[in-house]
């Protein structure tokens, strides 16, 4: 066979997923539960902050150093659907960020 046919059917799109939104009560309580970690809670309000901020989880974890560009914005190198994109922090996620950072240096991380 020289080709093939299956390649000339057009698949029917499917639906996005509706977003399923955590309840302003379970949001608290998962900001309680991350406040009352003593050993990460740096980094734990960090990731949440994020999440909450509309980054998706693979994106967060993905961030690097460099990414934070000015201390003011996030570089999303690749997103949903393989974009790009930049997220202009407000100031509480800067000084969540920067306390973040603080508390990894004074681990000797960089």
């Amino acid at each position: 066979m020289d080709f093939d046919p299956t390649l000339e059917i057009d698949l029917p799109k499917l639906p996005e997923p509706e977003a399923r939104n955590f309840s302003d009560k379970a949001v608290e309580e998962i900001l309680a539960a991350v406040l009352l970690e003593i050993t990460l809670s740096e980094r734990n309000l960090a990731i949440l902050l994020l999440l909450l901020y509309g980054l998706r989880a693979s994106e967060v974890c993905k961030l690097n150093m460099e990414d934070y560009i000015d201390r003011t914005r996030l570089r999303i190198r690749k997103a949903k659907s393989d974009s790009k994109r930049t997220i202009p922090l407000n100031q509480e996620a800067r000084e969540v960020l920067d306390q973040y950072l603080e508390w990894c240096e004074a681990q000797g991380q960089e």
